[in-house]
Parts: C-alpha cells; structure tokens; sequence
C-alpha cells in the first residue's frame, strides 16, 4: 500500500489490483488489536480491512473509507 495526502493504496486480495481509497476528515485509523493509530504509522505492506461509506462500493468516484483498520503496525504480521 502507499500513502499520498488524504488517499491510501490498498491492495484487493481478491484481484491483486490497486484501488485509491479516500480517508475520512479527519483520518481514523484503527489496530485490530484494540486502539487508534496515526496515518504516520501506516506503511507498505500492512494487511488492512476497508468499511466504505454506506457500506457499498461506489459505482462513480473514489470510494470513501468509512471504516479503516490495519491488522497489526508490523508489516510482517498479517492474519494467517
């Protein structure tokens, strides 16, 4: 994944596309091992999860994250 301003690139583990994913303003970021963490912390290679705004993909536009959670702030360390 990479970060540019308030967008986040996430990989979609069903195509292994890209997809631009808007930040809520302000960004909120969450550990699935309890706690919120800042978009410094983000960093390529992080497993995360995406709740879009109305709980569906958009059919126009850059889908906005209503929810976004990384699994752990360690890269290396994903859901088995």
């Amino acid at each position: 994944m990479r970060i540019e301003e308030s967008f986040v690139y996430v990989r979609r583990t069903s195509t292994k596309r890209l997809i631009k994913v808007e930040l809520p303003d302000p960004p909120e970021i969450y550990s699935a091992f309890g706690g919120d963490i800042s978009v410094e912390e983000l960093a390529p290679g992080q497993w995360a999860s995406v709740w879009f705004v109305i709980c569906k993909w958009p059919k126009t536009g850059t889908p906005v994250a209503a929810y976004f959670q990384v699994y752990s702030k360690n890269p290396t360390d994903g859901p088995k």
